[in-house]
């Protein structure tokens, strides 16, 4: 668990750098050291500066569409240059479309901060991103990879949004809840992968929760949410099976909290005209 110590600043350096190649992708040229030095450190004290801004101040409306505009091109560019053979699986990353003044999803540093978390998910797998206003926007993504690359497995799949217990806030416009929640929604996910609902307090009504009946309408897989605000989230992947063994999130300074585990294991499924149907019991809750 010494992923829960100290994981704020331990992961803001691999954060500024993530937003420092973002912010300034061309090389500094300038032949003299010194001066390459003094520039480098000047452009960092800007892309800190432009971070704190944006975790301070109100992000606008605009800043907001700013972002899903230049995330939605970022996304297409990484899609199109996932390859057809690959010995990596494929994690799907998905950012719900809804912000508000706060700009925990979709303000300045949360961009950078989507950067950073793809960024980690590729030592371990394939990328794919997108970003969605519904609960059907995030099924057909998952059937479009899975169409397009039948014999590769999608293992991961880690949702960033707005949430509350019964709630996840994909889009402006519809949310979803807990009655929203299809049977196999997610069936393009591998039996053994895990989702992870990067969403404050969805794991906070324990065994009613929507992170619960995520996992119970879509059995074998594993969902990780948090019980509380969620703040800054790190999974923690194991290098030798690739597996999700935990997802640590919040503030994190000393120690950071452990998010919630759901898993339920398949008992039967009938309904084979209307759509499966199946009815599971807890194989693991945390």
């Amino acid at each position: 668990m010494s992923s829960c110590n100290l994981m704020i600043p331990r992961e803001i350096p691999k954060y500024l750098a993530t937003a420092y190649g973002l912010k300034y992708n061309e090389i500094e040229k300038n032949e003299n050291f010194l001066k390459r030095s003094i520039l480098k450190i000047y452009r960092l004290f800007l892309v800190t500066k432009e971070i704190l801004n944006s975790i301070v101040f109100p992000t606008s409306k605009a800043t907001i569409d700013n972002n899903i505009n230049k995330l939605q091109l970022d996304f297409q560019k990484k899609n199109r240059n996932l390859s057809d053979i690959s010995n990596k699986d494929i994690c799907v990353y998905i950012v719900g479309s809804y912000d508000n003044a706060g700009g925990a999803i979709l303000g300045n540093h949360l961009y950078y901060y989507h950067h950073y978390k793809i960024e980690n998910f590729e030592k371990y797998f394939d990328v794919v991103a997108k970003v969605v206003s519904n609960n059907k926007d995030i099924a057909e993504f998952l059937n479009e990879i899975k169409n397009k690359y039948p014999s590769r497995n999608i293992k991961v799949m880690d949702i960033v949004c707005h949430g509350n217990g019964q709630t996840m806030h994909l889009g402006e416009t519809q949310d979803y809840m807990v009655s929203s929640v299809k049977e196999a929604e997610y069936k393009g996910i591998s039996k053994d992968g895990t989702i992870i609902i990067d969403a404050c307090s969805t794991a906070s009504l324990g065994s009613k929760s929507i992170a619960s009946e995520i996992a119970k309408k879509n059995p074998s897989i594993t969902v990780f949410a948090p019980a509380t605000s969620l703040f800054f989230s790190k999974p923690l992947i194991n290098p030798t099976t690739k597996k999700v063994e935990n997802v640590f999130h919040g503030p994190g300074i000393l120690r950071a909290q452990v998010c919630k585990k759901f898993k339920y294991e398949a008992l039967a499924m009938r309904d084979y005209l209307g759509g499966a149907d199946y009815r599971g019991f807890p194989t693991g809750f945390k």
